[in-house]
């Protein structure tokens, strides 16, 4: 029995090669790609109402605020802390226990200033910068990769529906057909 002709291309080469044709861009992705790639309304309000209400990314955006907030209070620490305080206080003797023509009354007041710097001898602060920072870029990188799971299941979900209500419209014709 005579082996059937092989095909010019080789499958398996072309597929150990794919990721050598594909090439990186330096262009940014546009946030809003799938609006061009699907134009479909639908999609786009299911996707407004995704990233509106959904409490993960809204949990992870808050992520994301907190290590800006920690990076700016380690960033903080390496310059000196300024106190400035005051007061004022009334106390009163009991009738009985002042003698005739003292004041019952008496009035304190307090201002005080304090300057405290800690020099970074052994680079504690930077550390502590450092270590916010990289904690600002992996909250930045889980609320990405959070914003585009959420992106991929609605739209992914969506595209589904549409697919089985077109195969669903095929099934009808096709039966239309056959009667």
């Amino acid at each position: 029995m005579p082996r059937p002709p092989v095909p010019g291309w080789h499958l398996l080469r072309y597929w150990r090669a794919a990721p050598l044709l594909r090439r990186a861009s330096d262009k940014p992705v546009d946030p809003l790609w799938w609006r061009s790639a699907f134009q479909d309304d639908t999609l786009d309000k299911l996707v407004s109402i995704a990233l509106a209400e959904n409490l993960t990314l809204r949990s992870a955006g808050l992520r994301v605020l907190q290590a800006q907030e920690n990076l700016r209070i380690a960033t903080g620490a390496q310059f000196p802390t300024q106190v400035l305080r005051g007061g004022i206080g009334r106390t009163g003797l009991a009738k009985g226990q002042a003698s005739s023509g003292v004041d019952r009354n008496f009035y304190s007041d307090e201002l005080g200033f304090g300057l405290q710097w800690e020099a970074d001898v052994w680079g504690r602060f930077q550390r502590q910068i450092e270590s916010a920072s990289a904690q600002l870029d992996v909250s930045v990188a889980s609320y990405d990769g959070v914003l585009l799971s959420l992106l991929a299941q609605v739209s992914q979900t969506y595209l589904n529906i549409r697919t089985l209500e077109e195969r669903e419209r095929y099934l009808r014709d096709n039966i239309v057909i056959q009667q």
